[in-house]
């Protein structure tokens, strides 16, 4: 009795480890200096509604950045962050070189389930031109 409760978890837990499968076979983000890139692929599209990009400046507190619909297909996906404009924090204008910003996608589906990938890490850094230019258009938002 007790090999069939056995075999029996094990076949449920397989199943249900089968069943929750990933939507995103590869995610990765990185810095040219003046924007930061957040590319994905995805590997079953065929419940899946939309992305939404989430960003954090401490690994915790994430907040949306944009939305993109799925294809329906398998597919590469971009977005530039151009609003990682190397802050401190939402209200604070100065802007500073080698902030480390956190991202992770949060897959939506037709059924309205949602999955969270992995965050990653990626370090923004700057020349001095572009920090000055940074702090220029803040003054003006």
């Amino acid at each position: 009795m007790k090999k069939i409760l056995l075999i029996v978890f094990i076949l449920t837990a397989s199943m249900a480890v089968w069943a929750v499968s990933s939507t995103i076979s590869t995610f990765r983000a990185f810095s040219n200096g003046a924007n930061i890139t957040v590319q994905w692929s995805t590997t079953d599209e065929s419940n899946l509604k939309g992305f939404e990009i989430q960003r954090s400046g401490d690994n915790s507190a994430f907040k949306k950045v944009a939305s993109v619909d799925a294809n329906g297909k398998i597919s590469d996906y971009k977005y530039v962050d151009e609003d990682a404009l190397l802050k401190q924090g939402d209200n604070d204008p100065q802007v500073q070189s080698g902030k480390i910003y956190s991202y992770r996608i949060k897959s939506i589906f037709n059924d309205g389930n949602e999955e969270l990938s992995e965050s990653i890490s990626v370090t923004h850094q700057t020349n001095s031109i572009r920090r000055t230019w940074g702090m220029i258009k803040e003054l003006f938002r």
